[in-house]
């Protein structure tokens, strides 16, 4: 029995050594406080994403109008270049694929309201699409 454990610890112990080394990398990198800034307030967003869907799920026209309203928000007053853009392209095409994955078959929702996807999903992946596009500008204002 201890054996199995020793062989457990010893991959999670490798794996604890390349993340330290990711880390150490990361610390000579120069990251400005306005990045710090920027990348604090999309990870905020991405917990806020992550709890209302864990907590709203089942309540379909309660979470449509949450992403609705943070969608909202998000334009007025944190808005950059192509959001909107992004947000519509995020939409479209996730919800495409959400409609025919379910269609044939490949996963189901429990709580469909819209061709066999929930109706705030649509809004979920236009949330994630912007998101990861924010992620992905910040990390390119990150200088080594």
């Amino acid at each position: 029995m201890i054996r199995n454990n020793i062989l457990f610890i010893k991959p999670l112990f490798f794996e604890f050594e390349q993340v330290l080394l990711i880390f150490k990398i990361y610390s000579f990198m120069k990251i400005s406080k306005k990045v710090k800034k920027e990348l604090c307030f999309e990870i905020f967003w991405l917990v806020v994403g992550i709890l209302l869907a864990i907590f709203l799920f089942k309540n379909n026209l309660l979470f449509t109008f949450v992403f609705l309203f943070i969608f909202v928000i998000s334009v007025i007053f944190f808005r950059i270049k192509r959001d909107i853009t992004y947000f519509i392209l995020g939409v479209v095409i996730g919800t495409f694929g959400e409609i025919i994955c379910v269609h044939f078959g490949v996963w189901s929702y429990s709580n469909p309201s819209f061709l066999g996807i929930p109706m705030w999903l649509p809004l979920a992946w236009g949330f994630a699409t912007t998101l990861i596009r924010r992620f992905a500008i910040t990390f390119g204002r990150i200088r080594s």
